[in-house]
């Protein structure tokens, strides 16, 4: 079943892909990239930033998924003599299947709505930029038309009954 995209994005600092078929990829997917950079003001805005905009452009280019997260571990370890920390929340849809992975590096809670029913992914993981070896994750969901994925993160509160009440 092909799945009908609707967007809507709220956070500043996220960037979101529609990648089509391209030579690389024999499936239509679409790519949502949000990070929170640890802490707070301009140097966590600026690791989020580096974060989403590297993730996203290595997407696009069709370098594998564990390589995209090696490389922005990699560029945050060393951008500078402090230590930058981000959370890195990626959600990819098959648009012709359904099929949806979450992939989290330290990133809160997603939630899937289908139907009347609501469920959470929850990944526990290091933070991208912690050093060493990326280890990422992930959780593996179907979706069709009329379905909602939020995915938060830990830099704004969110009530899980009020969400609850407002998707329904």
């Amino acid at each position: 079943p092909r799945v009908r995209r609707q967007r809507q994005m709220c956070i500043r600092d996220s960037r979101m892909m529609d990648m089509g078929l391209n030579q690389k990829q024999t499936v239509a997917a679409l790519y949502v990239v949000l990070s929170d950079g640890m802490g707070s003001g301009s140097r966590a805005r600026i690791d989020s930033a580096l974060a989403c905009s590297l993730t996203s452009r290595l997407i696009k280019s069709g370098i594998s998924l564990s390589a995209v997260l090696e490389t922005v571990n990699t560029s945050l370890m060393v951008k500078s003599a402090d230590e930058s920390f981000a959370t890195l929340d990626i959600c990819r849809i098959d648009l012709n299947s359904g099929e949806a992975v979450i992939y989290k590096a330290g990133a809160a809670a997603t939630y899937i709505k289908s139907g009347d029913r609501m469920s959470r992914a929850v990944l526990s993981s290091q933070p991208i930029g912690s050093g060493g070896s990326v280890t990422v994750p992930a959780q593996k969901f179907h979706v069709t038309a009329g379905d909602i994925v939020v995915m938060t993160t830990d830099g704004a509160f969110l009530d899980e009954e009020w969400l609850s009440r407002e998707l329904s």
